[in-house]
């Protein structure tokens, strides 16, 4: 299912003029859509993560339904979450390769 989504999110990219690369490998992980934009002045670069849920039952983070969460720990959860797909010291790392 995960392969439909992303075909779904790339054609958007790519009708909106980015330009788009799947299942880039960064070690184990892997970036599912990497979106570059060209342009005169300045291109955008967009890392893009496809999440889909049909039964929504919590936030992304977090080991417990986001019901039985304070808010605090639902901002503490997506926190760690982007920090494992966008700015560990991993993806950091491979972004100067």
């Amino acid at each position: 299912m995960a392969i439909l989504d992303e075909e779904i999110v790339e054609q958007w990219l790519n009708q909106h003029g980015f330009f788009t690369m799947r299942g880039i490998k960064c070690g184990v992980d892997e970036i599912d859509l990497l979106a570059v934009k060209p342009s005169q002045t300045k291109p955008e670069f967009w890392h893009v993560e496809v999440q889909v849920s049909f039964r929504p039952v919590g936030y992304i983070g977090g080991d417990a339904n986001a019901k039985k969460r304070n808010k605090e720990q639902i901002e503490d959860g997506v926190e760690k979450w982007v920090e494992k797909k966008f700015t560990s010291k991993k993806k950091k790392k491979s972004e100067k390769v």
